[in-house]
């Protein structure tokens, strides 16, 4: 989701977005636009957050799955030119862990890959793994009996 005004970040998230690779001499950081904007406002700007719908053993449903602060200029990494992101904004992001039953949760550094407005992909630098992401238009999912949303 992408509040209109969000609440202030969760502790630990700076922290995080502070160890990030990208403030490691991790490459040099492109031109949010990728073009002259002639002043304009970039066609993405502000806060995105995931939140667990469904919860699992470690994290609970409920509970941020990852923010990122910043998806606009000030959050860009770079934009990927590796397949199958090639063209994908990559921003700094802080991805939400914990052991078992919640115990001991942190942000962790992430990069968040933009990948379309219904595609998007998580960069977890600590375990070097990658989630894939896709919106759900609920409207369409079929309704029966028992079934659930996973």
């Amino acid at each position: 989701m992408q509040p209109d005004e969000p609440a202030p970040l969760p502790e630990g998230v700076a922290e995080a977005i502070a160890e990030g690779s990208w403030n490691h001499g991790g490459g040099e950081r492109e031109d949010a636009t990728g073009a002259d904007s002639g002043g304009a406002e970039p066609p993405y700007q502000g806060r995105l957050e995931a939140v667990k719908l469904t919860g699992d053993p470690n994290v609970p449903r409920g509970e941020y799955t990852w923010i990122a602060p910043d998806i606009g200029r000030g959050g860009l990494i770079r934009t990927a030119t590796e397949e199958p992101f090639n063209g994908a904004r990559i921003v700094k992001c802080a991805g939400h862990i914990a052991a078992r039953d919640f115990r001991d949760d942190k942000y962790i550094p992430s990069q968040l890959i933009m990948v379309s407005h219904n595609h998007l992909a998580q960069y977890w630098e600590e375990f070097g793994h990658i989630s894939f992401l896709r919106r759900v238009d609920l409207d369409e999912v079929p309704r029966t009996r028992g079934s659930m949303l996973l």
